[in-house]
């Protein structure tokens, strides 16, 4: 996926820059990828500070896209957007929750006014009100860094970082 224009997909394997295969044309955006299995082709995108917006506008969202591989076009399918009360700084998705009735997982986002939201992406793509799962504010700074624990029996933990 390319964002901005100056971020490309990278081979892991081989560290090499892969052709360009979707385009998401949003403002500038933390991203992070669904975990889950079922929503492979799923990328969560957060605005970040200074990505457009006039100076009324203090807020964000989180959005949610879709790529299909078989479509010939560059663009992505936005499966909906959350409005949220400040602007992300970073984004993680997680398999926590996805044994206790939320099967996508869950989106951690750590935002510039230095509150960690939580949000159920299943709720996102729903449209429904209750999206976010809970609201975390031990932090003075903007959150520089979320991230889940991706080993088995730890999906429940995630680390958020300030300075």
């Amino acid at each position: 996926m390319q964002f901005e224009k100056d971020c490309k997909p990278w081979d892991s394997e081989k560290f090499t820059t892969m052709s360009v295969i979707k385009q998401i044309n949003d403002e500038s955006s933390t991203i992070a990828w669904s975990p889950v299995k079922s929503m492979a082709n799923v990328i969560a995108t957060g605005t970040m500070e200074g990505g457009g917006g006039g100076f009324d506008e203090y807020g964000g969202s989180l959005s949610l896209h879709r790529f299909d591989p078989a479509n010939p076009t560059l663009a992505c399918t936005k499966l909906n957007s959350y409005k949220t009360s400040a602007r992300f700084s970073s984004l993680a998705w997680g398999r926590a929750g996805s044994s206790s009735g939320r099967p996508y997982g869950l989106i951690a986002g750590g935002l510039s006014d230095g509150v960690v939201q939580v949000y159920d992406p299943s709720k996102v793509i729903q449209g429904t009100d209750n999206a976010l799962v809970a609201s975390i504010s031990n932090h003075s700074g903007a959150i520089k860094s979320v991230d889940f624990n991706m080993n088995p029996g730890s999906h429940h933990l995630f680390a958020a970082g300030s300075r």
